[in-house]
């Protein structure tokens, strides 16, 4: 074969190449499958959905650790479709928020590129799941960022389907996408987020934990029934604002603890000022529905609304139940007053005289008499009582004629030229056989010192307790 001259080499190389088939790319798809990639800070964004709104607790304790060993604990990324940028996904905007901060401070390059493990795109709603499991595995969420991110979950996959998601539904979904969370307690995180996060941001941002929002849930059902019970007092659709004017008061930031005592006081008094019912019936009732369903007990089996029922029947009818006393005096068996009942005399107390009885009243015939020929056996049973007591009160007054003719020695005995003398606040103590000698007289300075010991003195608050007190009493809104 004629080896080519150089020309001929040069004519050829001179001549143009195949022409291109395809459309130019812009960007590398990215890859299908895990891997490691190199990126730089440059290219990486944090998850814009984190749930995590608060700063992490060890985040200085973080800081301290990649300062000084490096980042050992390299965050995952993934990428959008369409996107240049790398996102974090399942957890560590944390450690990416803290390699910027590092690379400013110090311009090292080892906090600006890295090797990161690269994951495959799969959905907005698993990339948030990611990061729920992540945190909520090292037990670093709040309850109120937890209850967020299921919020937030739930809305994704009702986007998603097109139809409204159950419970038990949004349990098996999330769990599907490796998120693990009871049923009881997405109940109650999409009622803290639904009712109670707009009234008290700061507090549950603060780090308000479960047991406390589950008190304050419970609380907040218990003034709802109440509240749905007065239909005719108050409006049904009036209690979200009642409710939010009234517990916005004790949003605090730092507050991690409810003040229960305070909250409940508030709470019937909100109660009382709308519905009219008064105090103690709302915070008996309010005590009633917390405690029967702590124990799911059924509320109206177990009447945890009679005492409210009772005050509102004779506020909305006064006329139709009278007030009656407690406990009630027993049914007279004739037309004349109520029998009472006397207690036995006290040795030192002048016993009251009983009313006297009308003769012509007691031998009226009872209405019950005239309305029928032959007494019943509840009428048999009353006449023995009615005869019972009244020889009760016949023995009482044979008691009184006694100790009216002979005082009893161990009654002491005060003359009136002594009360008369002495112008204390007690009257001065006759001569007892016990400790003074038979016949033996007190001299006045013996009398005085004897009627000083027996004196109580005046108790007086000084000026320092008394604004001490106040202040205290102004302090805690009692």
């Amino acid at each position: 074969m004629k080896r080519p001259t150089d020309q001929q080499l040069r004519e050829r190389l001179m001549q143009p190449g195949p022409k291109r088939q395809g459309q130019p790319v812009d960007a590398v798809t990215p890859p299908d499958q895990e891997m490691a990639v190199w990126v730089t800070l440059d290219v990486l964004k944090p998850y814009e959905h984190n749930p995590r709104q608060v700063q992490n607790p060890k985040y200085e304790e973080i800081k301290a650790s990649i300062r000084a060993a490096g980042l050992k604990h390299k965050p995952p990324v993934t990428q959008r479709p369409g996107e240049k940028h790398y996102t974090i996904c399942d957890g560590g905007n944390t450690r990416l928020q803290i390699l910027r901060e590092l690379y400013e401070e110090t311009g090292e390059s080892r906090f600006h590129a890295f090797y990161a493990l690269y994951r495959p795109w799969q959905s907005e709603v698993k990339m948030l799941t990611g990061h729920l499991s992540e945190n909520d595995n090292r037990g670093q969420l709040l309850w109120i960022e937890r209850a967020k991110g299921v919020m937030d979950a739930k809305a994704m996959y009702e986007e998603e389907s097109g139809d409204t998601l159950s419970q038990r539904e949004l349990v098996k979904r999330l769990a599907e996408d490796g998120y693990q969370v009871a049923q009881s307690h997405i109940s109650k995180m999409l009622y803290t987020v639904e009712h109670l996060l707009p009234t008290l941001p700061n507090t549950l941002y603060s780090g308000l934990g479960r047991p406390q929002v589950e008190k304050l849930i419970s609380y907040r059902e218990a003034c709802r029934l109440i509240w749905e019970r007065c239909t005719q007092e108050v409006e049904p659709q009036g209690f979200a604002d009642t409710w939010h004017q009234t517990m916005a008061w004790f949003d605090d930031e730092g507050q991690t603890e409810m003040n229960w005592g305070i909250v409940v006081d508030r709470l019937c008094g909100m109660l009382a000022d709308y519905t009219g019912v008064h105090f103690n019936v709302c915070e008996l009732t309010l005590d009633n529905i917390v405690t029967y369903r702590k124990r799911r007990w059924d509320l109206e089996e177990h009447q945890a609304f009679e005492a409210l029922d009772v005050e509102l029947q004779q506020m909305r009818d006064p006329d139709a139940q009278p007030p009656s006393l407690y406990p009630p005096l027993p049914e007279p068996a004739t037309g004349g007053a109520p029998v009472v009942k006397v207690p036995a005399s006290d040795p030192g107390r002048e016993p009251q005289s009983q009313p006297q009885t009308d003769p012509q009243a007691e031998q009226l015939p009872s209405p019950r008499t005239l309305s029928r020929d032959a007494p019943t056996d509840d009428e048999r049973a009353e006449s023995a009582e009615l005869l019972r007591l009244r020889e009760q009160v016949a023995a009482l007054e044979r008691e009184k004629q006694q100790l009216s003719e002979s005082p009893s020695p161990s009654v002491p005995v005060f003359s009136e030229s002594a009360s008369e003398a002495d112008s204390g606040p007690m009257a001065a103590p006759a001569e007892e056989a016990d400790d003074w000698p038979e016949g033996a007289a007190r001299t006045e300075a013996e009398r005085a010192a004897r009627l000083e010991g027996l004196t109580q003195s005046r108790w007086e608050e000084t000026p320092g307790k008394r604004g001490y007190r106040h202040h205290l009493a102004s302090e805690l809104g009692v």
